[in-house]
């Protein structure tokens, strides 16, 4: 915004509200105006494809940020390496485990480009200790109520957890609320990745915490 202010440039804001059903019509919207330049964070990596290159055909200079589509037709794109970022969290986390045990994972977005890449990163790494296991507690779409939601229903199974992971940091987040108001102690180490202003931010927990 302020750069826009700055170059005198017109800026229209669509919200897509963390939701690719949701963002889909608005970037059509957004589309339709034939705006210079469009920048977007993709929800959909499979279903904003198809309108960011009628953008591209149109004219419209397209900027991609933190995900990507499944075509190479766009004119920028300023993402970090999810994957890459979310290994060395695994690893620590798979240490703090002692490498076994029940691990919550609270998943991300399901078909957004990003939350695809930290999964291949913590699999990339979880996979190389078998005595780690998976117990998936359904995806927080990035809500931070959400993940707190499928965290108490995991610890409401009575099941116990050795480490969580958090895919975005509103998944950590969840996950650190709802082990504080379930009066779960100690708190197992908790991980996970989110990308903030065009660099890897790590979120780490202890069990101190």
């Amino acid at each position: 915004k302020k750069t826009a202010d700055r170059l005198g440039a017109k800026l229209v804001y669509y919200n897509g509200q963390g939701d690719a059903t949701k963002q889909l019509p608005e970037l059509q919207r957004a589309i339709a105006t034939k705006p210079d330049a469009l920048v977007l964070v993709p929800l959909g990596q499979a279903a904003d494809t198809g309108p960011v290159e009628r953008a591209m055909a149109q004219g419209t200079k397209v900027i991609l940020c933190d995900s990507m589509i499944n075509s190479d037709n766009y004119t920028s794109l300023v993402n970090p390496d999810p994957s890459t970022a979310a290994k060395p969290l695994a690893e620590w986390l798979a240490k703090r485990m002692h490498y076994k045990g029940n691990l919550l994972y609270i998943g991300g977005l399901p078909g957004n480009g990003t939350t695809i890449l930290y999964d291949k990163g913590f699999n990339a790494v979880i996979k190389k200790y078998p005595k780690i296991k998976v117990v998936n507690g359904g995806n927080a779409n990035y809500s931070i109520s959400t993940a707190k939601q499928l965290t108490a229903t995991a610890l409401a199974s009575g099941k116990k957890f050795d480490g969580t992971w958090g895919v975005g940091g509103e998944a950590v987040t969840g996950i650190l609320q709802a082990y504080i108001d379930a009066k779960v102690k100690p708190i197992p180490p908790n991980a996970g990745a989110a990308a903030t202003n065009g660099r890897d931010a790590i979120t780490r927990s202890r069990s101190a915490c």
